[in-house]
């Protein structure tokens, strides 16, 4: 982790020195856009309609992520090299990438399991069950910030429009959102003397992690301002430790909260980027 910080506060100062060399008349900026794809285990998901959660990296411990298509957002600065065509380049993205139907419908059918238990224990009770649900309301998404540094060579071809391709190395920043859930159960007392109600409430929190990261892609300049290019990035390893919060209330009960800390297992995000850019 040490190693990782290192990296990130070499890149983030380099970053900085970009910054202030942006009233150099040799510095290039370009603001993209673009669509981000996840690929490998980043994405994948072992889905069983019988067995329910299977192989889901947010849910159980493997190494899969159910991350579906999201979009990205970044700015790059490059500065000329002394070397005919290369430039030294630092850019900064946000990589945002929500669930997949199936990694969704994995937890939809958790909550389905668990509220046929939660009703059966009703029932068994001899209670009579008037209405209940136990549901999803926020589903967690990922969130990726890479800080790179790296090389850009262009070849011209004619008049403004140019190939390039470019490597880079640095430091990523993964987050993940929450999910949220909830549910209540009301039924009746078995003399029906009168009805009353349990509800729940939880959240799953996920670790903030840094890891080494890496990108190359190839592209080309359309005009001297626009740019369109394909890239492949990796955000490196990096566990998924997870704190579920739970709220428990009923109408004759105290609220209890408790609080369960574990680690999942570990992930490894990378995506695909198809982006277009434009030179300022």
């Amino acid at each position: 982790m040490k190693r990782n910080v290192r990296i990130l506060l070499i890149t983030a100062i380099l970053f900085c020195n970009c910054i202030v060399a942006k009233g150099q008349t040799k510095t290039e900026w370009v603001v993209s856009v673009g669509g981000s794809i996840p690929m490998g285990s980043f994405s994948s998901v072992e889905y069983d309609a019988v067995k329910g959660i299977t192989d889901f990296g947010l849910i159980v411990d493997d190494t899969k992520g159910g991350a579906g298509t999201g979009f990205n957002v970044g700015i790059e600065m490059m500065y000329p090299l002394q070397v005919n065509n290369l430039k030294f380049t630092t850019s900064l993205d946000i990589h945002y990438n929500g669930l997949v139907q199936k990694a969704k419908q994995l937890m939809n059918d958790q909550c389905t399991y668990l509220l046929n238990l939660w009703n059966q224990e009703i029932i068994d009770a001899g209670e009579t069950l008037l209405s209940s649900y136990y549901a999803v309301d926020k589903y967690a998404k990922y969130i990726n910030i890479p800080l790179i540094i790296g090389l850009n060579y262009s070849l011209p071809l004619f008049s403004d429009m140019k190939i390039f391709t470019e490597v880079g190395v640095g430091m990523n920043l993964r987050f993940i959102s929450a999910w949220k859930l909830s549910g209540r159960i009301n039924y009746m007392f078995s003399d029906y003397s009168e009805d009353t109600w349990l509800q729940v409430k939880q959240k799953l929190s996920y670790n903030t992690v840094g890891s080494f990261a890496f990108k190359f892609g190839i592209g080309c300049n359309l005009t001297s301002r626009l740019t369109l290019s394909m890239w492949y990035y990796n955000f490196g390893k990096g566990d998924v430790s997870i704190k579920v919060l739970t709220e428990n209330s009923a109408e004759y009960v105290k609220p209890t909260t408790t609080i369960h800390n574990t680690t999942l297992g570990s992930i490894i995000p990378s995506v695909c980027v198809l982006k277009l850019g434009i030179c300022l």
